[in-house]
Formats: C-alpha cells, sequence, structure tokens
C-alpha cells in the first residue's frame, strides 16, 4: 500500500515507527530480551532510504506536522541511520526539509544508480547537524560503477522498467557481489561503531583508501564529519565573500579569475541545499586564503570538502587527481605547508555512460563528488617548499 504512489513517505515513517514498538513488545517474551532497545538503528533503500530520516524526525514529535490534532508518542533510542541509494525531499515536514540533530548517518550511492540519478542523499547528508555534546559521526560514501538495484537481490540491474531498461548501459556496473560486499562492510563498520561502540573501524568510516585492498577495486570519494567539527567557513551565513561562519574568521582569495559562493550542484545542473566557494584559477599562483584569530592547533586538524569540477580537462585526457598545497602561518610568520594529495584522493569529474546510446555515440556524462580532506596539525612541515 506504500509502494508505487506518491507523497506517502510520512506515512512510510510512521508504519516503520509502529513496526519499532510491535518488534519491542516481543522483546521480552518471545525474544527472551535479545533486543537492546536503547541501541536502534534504522536502514532504508532508496525511498527506504529518505524514509529513515524522516522516522527519525517523526520519533523526536509529539504531533504530526501536517495535522497537529494527530499525536505521536514514540520517543525510541534510535541512534543511527543508514541511507542506501536514496531519494531526498519527496517528502517535506510542514515545507521543511528533515533537519536531524545528534544523529549517527551513513549514506551509501552509485555512479550507476539509473533510478535515483544524482546523489541527493547528500542533502540529507548536510541536513544532519551536531550539537557538540557526544560523540557523532556522519560519512558518506560514492562508489563508481554501483547501479541502484544491485544493493538488494531482487532488483538486480533493473533500475529502470521496460522499455526504457532496455537502453540502459549496465556493461560497467560493478557486480551484485561486489556492490553488496561494499554496503555489508560499510554498514558492519558503522554500527559497531556507533551502536557497539567499538571503534575499531572507525577509519573505514573516513578513510576508505587505508582498507583499500579489502574493498573491490573501484573508485571512490568519501565524506565525513564527527561532532568533534568545529566551523570555521560554511558559507551560508550572508553574501559577503569575505566573511566566515566562525568568530573573527575572514577569506580572501587572489589569483583567481572567478571566486563566488554559490549553491552546490549536482552533475545533472540540479541545486543542493547547502553552499560552497567555487573557485577557478588557470594559474599555480592562485590561492584561498582563510584567517582567524590566533589558535592554538596542538591535538587538532585542518578539516575541509573539495571537488574538482574542471570536466575540460578530462575531455583532453588528463586524468589527475586534484593537487594542491595547504600552507599555514602563525602568529609571527611562520610558515609550514602540506600537500593535499598525501591525505586523500580527489578525483576529476568521473565519466560515465549510462544508456547504450551514450557508448553508441561515445557521449560521457560527468559526476562531481566532494571529498573530506583531514590534515593534522602535527603533519604540516615547518618552513618547507612543497610547491615543486
Amino acid at each position: 500500500a506504500c509502494n508505487m504512489l506518491s507523497g506517502e513517505n510520512d506515512g512510510r515513517a510512521v508504519l516503520l515507527l509502529e513496526h519499532i514498538g510491535q518488534v519491542l513488545s516481543y522483546n521480552e517474551a518471545e525474544l527472551a530480551g535479545l533486543m537492546d532497545p536503547e541501541r536502534i538503528a534504522l536502514a532504508g533503500h532508496s525511498r527506504g532510504g529518505e524514509t529513515v530520516a524522516t522516522a527519525a524526525l517523526f520519533n523526536t514529535y509529539d504531533r504530526y506536522p501536517e495535522n497537529g490534532t494527530i499525536r505521536f508518542d514514540y520517543h525510541y533510542a534510535i541512534r543511527s541511520l543508514i541511507a542506501i541509494a536514496p531519494t531526498e525531499g519527496q517528502y517535506e515536514p510542514g515545507d521543511h526539509s528533515v533537519e536531524l540533530v545528534d544523529m549517527n548517518y551513513l549514506l551509501l550511492y552509485g555512479s550507476n544508480d539509473q533510478d535515483v540519478t544524482n546523489f541527493q542523499g547528500m542533502n540529507q547528508y548536510e541536513n544532519i547537524h551536531f550539537s557538540g555534546e557526544g560523540d557523532y559521526i556522519k560519512s558518506a560514501l560514492w562508489i563508481a560503477g554501483a547501479n541502484h538495484g544491485q544493493f538488494n537481490s531482487l532488483w538486480q540491474d533493473e533500475d529502470q522498467l521496460a522499455p526504457a531498461g532496455w537502453m540502459l548501459n549496465t556493461g560497467d556496473f560493478l557486480t551484485m557481489e561486489e556492490q553488496q560486499t561494499i554496503a555489508k562492510r560499510m554498514i558492519r563498520a558503522f554500527l559497531d561503531v556507533t551502536l557497539r561502540e567499538d571503534r575499531t573501524e572507525l577509519g573505514l568510516l573516513t578513510n576508505w583508501r587505508s582498507y583499500a585492498g579489502e574493498l573491490p577495486a573501484t573508485v571512490y570519494s568519501q565524506c565525513y564529519e564527527t561532532s568533534a567539527f568545529q566551523v570555521l567557513a560554511n558559507f551560508e551565513e550572508d553574501s559577503n565573500m569575505e566573511t566566515g561562519s566562525g568568530a573573527g574568521v575572514s577569506l580572501q582569495a587572489e589569483h583567481v579569475s572567478l571566486w563566488t559562493e554559490e549553491l552546490a550542484t549536482y552533475h545533472d545542473g540540479g541545486e543542493l541545499d547547502n553552499y560552497a566557494v567555487r573557485l577557478r584559477s588557470f594559474s599555480d599562483t592562485g590561492t584561498y586564503t582563510l584567517s582567524l584569530p590566533e589558535t592554538d592547533l596542538t591535538g587538532l586538524a585542518l578539516q575541509f570538502d573539495i571537488s574538482d569540477y574542471d570536466s575540460d580537462s578530462v575531455e583532453r585526457g588528463r586524468y589527475e587527481l586534484l593537487g594542491c598545497i595547504v600552507e599555514i602561518t602563525d602568529a609571527a610568520g611562520g610558515t609550514a605547508q602540506a600537500r593535499l594529495s598525501d591525505f586523500a584522493a580527489v578525483y576529476p569529474p568521473f565519466p560515465v555512460r549510462l544508456s547504450k546510446l551514450d557508448c553508441l555515440f561515445d557521449v560521457e556524462r560527468f559526476q562531481y563528488n566532494f571529498s573530506t580532506v583531514r590534515i593534522p596539525a602535527s603533519a604540516f612541515e615547518g618552513e618547507a617548499d612543497l610547491s615543486a
């Protein structure tokens, strides 16, 4: 009754919460207390991936946002959400985005998804916020060669129904076993970290490269943020190019041909709900400077999300990881540097051919993905010159 319809994701969320109550009612008798009601995770695929976030929101409410005469009384101990190739924005409570505070979140999506055709789950990722109290993480993994259907064993490679499905290019897919291996590996690590509080494989959620030998060989892009993260600049607060988000933070770009703060976009041109700074430089002299009040960086790290939008270079055959130098200057004027590429693999725009017509006419569509870069303060080399 909740499938192949429209506008029913709020109903899915309520149904999911009702099922939690039903299952918990079995816990003491039929299940002999095997479940810990204080450690609950919800997982969903496709529209179900959107629904788990809505359910988590409704779980905090006492009334249904579309009609306050309908009461909610859930308040379960939902700690973690897993969204697999999710939709986003099909249901908006009271015409608002679903914003959650202090919730663990794992997002998985594939480059060859031909049902949910852009990485719209990143909107929900950005709408997970941390108060700074407690220990939480959100992590998003983009997977080259993964499609929509092979995350489960029913839909397989049929992301669209016939006859449209006959025109899909399925030749570039990972195998179902590879795709599900990635999902199982990520989900297990996420649940260990967030439900069992076993941080042994926290690195898989923050640095896939350290586990590259254990994952199917493909290209990955990863974003993450923990509740310890402190925002210096997220480009959301105003249209002033020179002000940051944190107190006393200022921004400046030099030797660039373009400097804007704008809504980030999907590869198909659609806009995300969050802003980014866009820079373009035709030389190696372009710089972007973030200045902040004198700060003790001992034990801290510089962390930012970055994406390469230069599809022109890829079309000319240049497939290079984004390379730049990050330099810090202390209060006395001393400098230290680090190479971005030593801490993250930031890939160029990724070309995909989603249909057989794309293959026939040699048409490539480019996907742009943000990657999180984290450079510990201790990694900067004093008085180094890495520009060579």
